[in-house]
């Protein structure tokens, strides 16, 4: 439980970053033909076109790149995401099927184990698990909220002064 929870912590941290790289480059290159399209008149009277055509093709291939690269990791982080929950599944259902086979009594309800108690506690620890390596990003937007109603809370108690 503990390496999926893990994984979808680094899964997220991944899709974040990638998703700010990414639109830092594709932005570096809109400003480039931008820049070009301001200057339309000088660039054609100078023969610039394929210069600044390189330039935007320069910046276009270091977006491409970047987004390989944060695609590779967020394909690494998703297979490691489904490799630990197959070895969650092969795990529970192990340990469930010998509970059952050794008729081992159920201490919540005095009776022996069924397939459809088995099923529920593993159901119940593989959402947790998908649940608390959801939670990294909540906690960090909560704590930014705080700061800001921090802020604000002071920015209102200075202007009740006045």
């Amino acid at each position: 439980m503990p390496c999926l929870a893990i994984s979808v912590v680094i899964m997220t941290v991944v899709v974040i970053k990638s998703i700010k790289a990414t639109q830092e480059c594709y932005s570096a290159a809109a400003a480039e033909s931008e820049q070009a399209l301001n200057a339309i008149k000088t660039v054609k009277m100078l023969y610039g076109e394929d210069f600044e055509c390189e330039k935007y093709s320069r910046q276009l291939i270091v977006a491409a790149n970047t987004t390989v690269k944060y695609s590779l990791f967020s394909g690494m982080a998703l297979g490691s995401i489904f490799t630990f929950m197959i070895w969650t599944y092969a795990l529970g259902f192990y340990y469930g099927a010998k509970l059952i086979s050794d008729q081992l009594i159920n201490s919540n309800t005095g009776m022996i184990y069924t397939v459809g108690d088995v099923m529920t506690g593993f159901f119940d620890i593989l959402m947790g698990s998908f649940s608390i390596g959801q939670a990294g990003s909540c906690y960090q937007h909560l704590q930014k909220e705080k700061q800001l109603e921090h802020r604000s809370f002071s920015l209102q108690i200075v202007f009740q002064k006045y």
